[in-house]
Parts: structure tokens; C-alpha cells; sequence
């Protein structure tokens, strides 16, 4: 019974092994994933009684995979997938990944579609153009553009849009044109001031008060009507709305002041002040300082954030849709000194400068006048941070005309150029070529790691020219040792005066007279002594042994 049992345990045994082995050979059978292309390569005839194929009753050699191996043949697998996923994972998330995936699925602008977003930012601004001229607070800003001309009249072509030729003869026209302008805006303003003072003679809520204030707004749309054909330069225009936004904190303060008057100024028995009285005296005391009143502002400042968001809006889109222009000239400039991400964002802010600076009427397309934008940028990003000490960016363009004469060179001869080469190929002088190839060499950090395990620097392997090397020290131990053991043959007075007056084991060497001040003795009898301890050293029994120390 027994033995029956045993060898049923034997059975039993022998069962499970059979199930964990072929459980296994299930489990590391290679899965195919039915997407990919090359799960094709099932579909060929599998030949059972090839070599490789083992028959299952072929037990000895099943024995041999241990359930242990198995089981570290689990975990390298298991680590193995875990470690494909987490770089699956850490490429998915790293933001410079996510951004170059986003940018490419925008669609790139037709022509016509820059010129109708360009067309909108025109609009934005020509919206804040009207609102804003019809204001006094506009004239000053015109003065200062009159100024500006009066010294230099090519300056017409940054003040205003739409000039499509850039002729002297173009530009004194337009000048001339906009200046005579300006004046015109001008006369029309002093007699809106006359029109003012009238107005504040009147009293309010009256027929003629409110005749003379539409003879002042009309005033206003006739200034602004002298400039509705041309665009002001941005930053203009945006001077003047930040004035009006300015003027709009001032009426709140004027507000609470006029508030304050009225509540401080009554008494238990006063009547109560009504809001439109306080609203008249505040509009009447703002068109005294300014000639807007609350109701003016209040509609111009809605025409200006109506045109600066139509503005934004178009600037957004096209900027956003070429986007991929700035990746494709970033890559032009990679190993020059900054990240990869960094060259992208020096390039966008010189992609918004050029949406900010298009002007279609020229009939560019933005793309081939946005590229010189970008990669200005990325020049001047490059010049001012990617190396540890800053380089004018002159210095810098020059550097990049060197590389390219050397690279040039490099195709012709098969050689590297030499400075006088380089010089006469660029017309000028070889020392300058010289400064800036040295120049042009960037700054190695010390703390550079050198090696794979991270503990090594550069610094490690430089020498330190203020410090002695170990055979320089071993040197002067010796020599130290050798000249104690000479000196020690003389006479204790001759040691100690040669001591001072070399500077042997003490801080500095003395002169004849500080030495002769610690003896008590002239710097005649100093001198006789150092002379008399000399003559001893050339002795050829002690010169023997400082020879050795002798350098030519």
C-alpha cells in the first residue's frame, strides 16, 4: 500500500512538473500583435520534425528548466517590458515632444488667408486709430511725430503703413503729406479749446451747452477724418490708448474726491445730493482738464479694446500658423551655444516681431519676410546667451564670416586656412583675424564631467601654476635638508647671518642693516661675516654636495 501510494506521490509529483513546464512554454511563447505588418510571417508552413521543435515526453531535458530559472527569466522579461514602457512614457511627456507633435498638425496659410488675417489686424488698428485721434490727448502725440520728421523725413515709412516704394521722391511726398496733415489737426484742435471754453461758460444740462458739446465732437470725428486713409505705427497708437486708460483712473478719482466734498460738506439738515449733480460736476471738472467727459471716454475706451482684440485675434492666427517656419530655421542654428528649445523661443519672439511689422501691401508673401525676423532673433538670442562671456554682436557676425571663409577653404584645398589667407579672402587685416579666431573659442566649465562614472572633472587634469608639482617639492625638501647639513659645519653667527640674508627658513630676506640692528654690530661687519661664511661654502668639501642642485 505503501508503495503504491509512493509511487502515486511519484505520479502526482511528475503531473505538476508536466503542467508548470507547459504552462511556461505558453506563457514565453512570443505574442504577435495582429496590427503589425510582420505577424505576416506566420502564415509560412511550420515543419514539426524540424530539430528545433522537442517532443514533450522528452522529460530529462524538460527537468533541466528548474522552476527557479523560470522564475528569473520572468523578472528580466518583466523589467525588460517595464523599462520599453517607461521610456514610452518619458518620451510622451517631455514637453518638447508634446510641442513639436501639437505643431505638427497645423495647417500651413495659403496666401490669400495671410492677407485676409493681415487685412483684420489693419482693421483692429485702424478701429483704435479712429477712437483714439479723436481725443485732445492725441495731439500731443502728433507733435512729437512732426518732430520727428522735421529731422528725418525717412522715418515716414515707420510711422505710417501702406508706403510701397521706398524712393527719396515717395518719401518726401508722403512726408510732406502727413505733416500737412498734422498741421491741419492741429488748427482744428485749438478751435475744439475755444469751443471748450465756451462750453465751460454755459450752464450745464442747457441747449446751448449741449450744442456747443456736438460742435466739439464734431471737431473731434473731423480730426479724425484727416487720418482715416493712413495707419499710425502701433506704438503711436498705443501711447494715446494708454493715455485715455490713464485719464479713465483719473475720472475715478475725481469721483471719489467730488464724493467726498459733498458727504463732508453737509450738514444734519442738508439735502441730499443727487448722482447726476455729482456726475455733472465731475464731467465738467474732467472736460476742464482733458475735454472728455465720462460718457466720451467710456465709448472710445469700448471702440479700443473692440480693435486691439480684433487685432489679437488676427496676430494670433498668424502666428500660429507659422509656428513650424521658426522650428525649421531653429534647426540651422543647433550646437551653436543654446538648447534646442531655446533657439525655438528666440525665434517665435521674432516671428511675433515680424507679424507686428508685415505690411501686405508690399505683396511679400509674411513667410519670406518673416524668416529674415527669425533668424535675427535667434542671432542676437545666440549672441547674448550661449556663451559665458558675452560677444558684441558685430564680434559675432564676424566669427560666423570667418567659419564660413574656412569651410569654403576647406572644400577647395583639403586643408585648414591660415590667418593671412582667411585675411586676404575678407579684405582685412590679419590681426584682427587673429583676435577674433581667438575670440571665437568658447569657455569650457571646470566642473565638466570626464568619464562615464561621473566622478572625474576637468578640473582634475589642469595644472596649478601657483602651486609646486611633487618633484618640485621633493626638490626643494632636499635641498632644504642639504643646505642644513652644510650650514651646520659653520659658525652658529655665520648660520643665523645667512639665514637672514637669504631668507632661509624665515619669511622674507633682510637687509645689511636690519641684520646688523639684531647683532648689534655695523652693516660693514655684516657684510664681512656673510663674505667670510661664503668662502667657507665654496669649500670644495661642502660645494660637493650642492652641486647636485645646480641648474644651468
Amino acid at each position: 500500500m505503501r508503495m503504491a501510494l509512493a509511487g502515486g506521490d511519484d505520479d502526482v509529483v511528475r503531473g505538476m512538473d508536466e503542467a508548470m513546464t507547459n504552462y511556461s512554454d505558453v506563457k514565453d511563447a512570443p505574442s504577435y500583435d495582429l496590427r503589425d505588418d510582420s505577424a505576416g510571417e506566420l502564415r509560412e508552413p511550420v515543419d514539426y520534425n524540424d530539430s528545433k521543435y522537442e517532443r514533450r515526453n522528452d522529460k530529462p531535458e524538460r527537468r533541466t528548466n528548474t522552476f527557479s530559472d523560470r522564475r528569473k527569466q520572468d523578472r528580466r522579461r518583466a523589467s525588460r517590458d517595464s523599462g520599453g514602457k517607461s521610456d514610452r512614457i518619458k518620451s510622451s511627456v517631455d514637453p518638447m515632444n508634446i510641442y513639436l507633435r501639437e505643431m505638427g498638425t497645423l495647417t500651413l496659410l495659403k496666401h490669400e488667408e495671410e492677407l485676409k488675417l493681415a487685412k483684420m489686424m489693419e482693421d483692429g488698428k485702424q478701429i483704435v486709430q479712429n477712437a483714439v485721434l479723436k481725443t485732445p490727448i492725441a495731439i500731443p502725440a502728433l507733435i512729437e511725430v512732426i518732430k520727428g520728421l522735421e529731422k528725418n523725413d525717412e522715418k515716414i515709412c515707420q510711422i505710417i503703413s501702406g508706403i510701397t516704394e521706398n524712393t527719396p521722391k515717395v518719401v518726401a511726398r508722403e512726408s510732406k503729406e502727413f505733416l500737412a496733415r498734422i498741421e491741419q489737426a492741429i488748427v482744428l484742435d485749438a478751435d475744439r479749446q475755444k469751443l471748450l471754453v465756451k462750453y465751460l461758460a454755459e450752464a450745464p444740462d442747457t441747449s446751448t451747452s449741449k450744442a456747443i458739446l456736438r460742435e466739439i465732437e464734431a471737431v473731434g470725428d473731423g480730426i479724425r477724418a484727416l487720418f482715416y486713409d493712413k495707419i499710425i505705427c502701433a506704438e503711436c497708437i498705443k501711447a494715446i490708448a494708454a493715455a485715455l486708460e490713464d485719464l479713465s483712473k483719473r475720472f475715478r478719482k475725481v469721483f471719489v474726491e467730488v464724493m467726498g466734498e459733498y458727504v463732508g460738506g453737509q450738514s444734519g439738515d442738508a439735502k441730499e445730493v443727487s448722482p447726476e449733480q455729482i456726475e455733472c460736476q465731475v464731467n465738467r471738472q474732467m472736460m476742464e482738464e482733458s475735454g472728455v467727459d465720462e460718457k466720451q471716454l467710456r465709448t472710445i475706451l469700448n471702440e479700443v479694446d473692440a480693435g486691439w482684440d480684433m487685432y489679437k485675434q488676427a496676430k494670433e492666427g498668424l502666428v500660429r500658423a507659422n509656428l513650424r517656419l521658426v522650428i525649421s530655421v531653429s534647426k540651422k542654428f543647433v550646437n551653436r551655444g543654446l538648447q534646442f528649445s531655446d533657439l525655438i523661443q528666440e525665434g517665435n519672439i521674432g516671428l511675433m516681431k515680424a507679424v507686428e511689422k508685415f505690411d501686405y501691401h508690399r505683396g511679400y508673401k509674411f513667410s519670406t519676410y518673416a524668416t529674415w525676423w527669425i533668424r535675427q532673433a535667434i542671432t542676437r538670442g545666440i549672441a547674448d546667451q550661449g556663451r559665458t562671456i558675452r560677444l558684441p554682436v558685430h564680434m559675432i557676425e564676424t566669427i560666423n564670416r570667418l567659419l564660413r571663409v574656412s569651410k569654403d577653404f576647406l572644400l577647395e584645398e583639403h586643408r585648414e586656412p591660415t590667418p593671412e589667407e582667411m585675411a586676404d579672402q575678407l579684405g582685412t587685416d590679419v590681426g584682427k583675424v587673429k583676435s577674433a579666431l581667438k575670440i571665437a573659442k568658447d569657455a569650457i566649465s571646470l566642473d565638466t564631467p570626464v568619464g562615464n562614472d561621473g566622478e572625474t572633472f576637468l578640473g582634475d587634469f589642469i595644472e596649478d601654476k601657483d602651486k609646486l608639482g611633487p618633484d618640485e617639492v621633493t626638490m626643494v625638501s632636499s635641498l632644504r635638508e642639504c643646505l642644513h647639513q652644510v650650514m651646520s659645519s659653520l659658525s652658529p653667527r655665520e648660520a643665523k647671518v645667512l639665514q637672514m640674508r637669504y631668507g632661509i627658513d624665515v619669511d622674507c630676506d633682510h637687509t645689511l642693516e636690519e641684520v646688523g640692528k639684531c647683532f648689534a654690530v655695523t652693516r660693514e661687519r655684516i657684510r664681512q661675516i656673510e663674505a667670510q661664511a661664503i668662502m667657507k661654502l665654496k669649500h670644495p668639501s661642502r660645494v660637493e654636495e650642492l652641486k647636485v642642485f645646480m641648474t644651468d
